[in-house]
């Protein structure tokens, strides 16, 4: 062999040694050739984790591999170039879920929080011609032909307005001009909180004696003392030490978490401590703004409070800014999720929408329908129960489509969530159904 052939196959050799080591280098960094494009591109992926676990996985209606084991938890699907794709979960007895899923380069797109409800255990009846029900300190009251019924005995009143952590329970009759407190560890007797007000009116405050109430709840700090906003103020009545406090007048609505209690009228936000006894300014409207509100409710952390006026007009306080926004124009109902990041909102006119509180976005989970009548959040922040016109859903909050929305039941009336035992209950004409999320 010439010398000016080794030469030749040494040069040939550093050629195709560059080129091959270039190619490693980029294949390690994830670059890889796309035959569609025609161009090189960095890889992504996908990481699916679902409720069950062990559901089957397609990707562009391809089989992919599950890999949810003892030592691992979800499947990460790899080597994918920038796009989309179409990906599906399925599991016999289940309902499906499917969401095109974008990928991007160096990305992960990450769904773990996909949870398919269980077709095969459909709902249990628990007490059949039931109208209502509450969950008070994880115990069930049912209401049937227009009584409160308490371990198959009737209590005071005919629907529940609320309840306590230490299970007891404010009552009134339908016509919401009478209302007692009940303790469900002695429910034989009961306390007439309307005539307690009347009586304690007169002989505290010099007030004429009976007066209207438009909501009553209970003390968080202490469910011996109830708060009630009634037509002409705002009061704290402790039924123990039988005191009654007018805190405010002229009140919209209220609402009270932990020692706080807050509310609105015509002027600004108002917060009052109920073991101090102080009231301190939130924040004051603007003497040019009409907020005219008539809800509000509070997010868990308490940083952050929706207002809704006469209009519909959805705005959002932010005690870390200390500013009042608004946010939508039309809502009939908000729901905080546990942990503060979203906050849901329905309208008469159907359309359900999440706003997110971090960075200002919104999604929207349904466009139109029937009038949103209740939202609740499910437990993992990710998931709504929503009761639209009659129908009771449970909804994916995500963006990306489709989005993924479940029937659980027609024709509800009422429903609740109970987290403890991953359970929601609803009311059908044919009486008190309840179904378990997860098995």
């Amino acid at each position: 062999m010439s010398l000016g052939t080794r030469r030749l196959l040494f040069y040939i050799f550093v050629v195709v040694f560059l080129i091959l080591g270039t190619i490693i280098v980029l294949y390690s960094q994830g670059w890889r050739f796309d035959f569609q494009t025609g161009s090189f591109q960095v890889i992504g992926g996908v990481y699916i984790n679902s409720t069950p676990s062990d559901a089957s996985i397609t990707l562009d209606g391809k089989p992919v591999k599950n890999q949810s084991g003892l030592l691992q938890s979800g499947t990460l699907i790899s080597e994918l170039v920038p796009g989309s794709y179409y990906l599906t979960i399925s599991d016999n007895g289940y309902t499906s879920w499917a969401k095109t899923a974008e990928v991007k380069s160096s990305e992960v797109t990450v769904f773990d929080n996909i949870i398919l409800l269980p077709t095969t255990n459909s709902g249990k009846l628990i007490s059949k011609n039931a109208t209502g029900f509450t969950i008070a300190d994880g115990q069930l009251l049912t209401i049937k032909n227009g009584s409160i019924l308490f371990n198959s005995r009737p209590i005071p009143g005919a629907r529940v307005v609320a309840s306590s952590q230490a299970g007891r329970v404010i009552t009134s009759n339908n016509a919401g001009t009478a209302y007692h407190l009940v303790d469900l560890s002695n429910a034989s007797s009961s306390l007439n909180l309307t005539s307690l007000l009347s009586e304690l009116r007169v002989s505290q405050l010099h007030l004429a004696g009976r007066v209207a109430i438009s909501k009553i709840a209970f003390n968080p700090f202490d469910d011996s003392s109830v708060i009630i906003n009634a037509t002409d103020g705002l009061y704290v009545m402790d039924t123990t030490n039988l005191q009654l406090d007018r805190i405010a007048t002229k009140v919209a609505d209220f609402a009270a978490s932990y020692d706080q209690l807050i509310w609105a009228d015509n002027t600004g936000l108002w917060r009052y401590n109920l073991v101090l006894n102080a009231t301190t300014t939130v924040l004051k409207f603007a003497t040019d703004t009409a907020i005219s509100p008539v809800s509000l409710n509070e997010s868990p952390s308490r940083s952050l409070i929706t207002v809704i006026n006469r209009t519909g007009k959805l705005y959002l306080f932010d005690a870390g800014t200390n500013s009042l926004v608004g946010i939508a124009n039309s809502a009939n109902l908000t729901a905080f999720s546990g942990d503060s990041k979203y906050i849901a909102f329905g309208n008469n006119d159907g359309k359900l929408s999440v706003y997110n509180t971090n960075n200002d976005s919104y999604i929207t989970l349904i466009n139109s329908g029937p009038a949103i009548n209740s939202l609740k959040w499910y437990k993992d922040n990710s998931h709504l129960f929503v009761l639209q016109g009659s129908d009771l859903s449970f909804i994916e909050v995500a963006s990306g489509t489709p989005v993924n929305s479940d029937i659980i039941s027609h024709n509800v009336s009422q429903f609740d969530y109970n987290a403890a035992n991953d359970t929601v209950y609803y009311v059908t004409p044919e009486g008190l159904f309840s179904y378990t999320i997860t098995n």
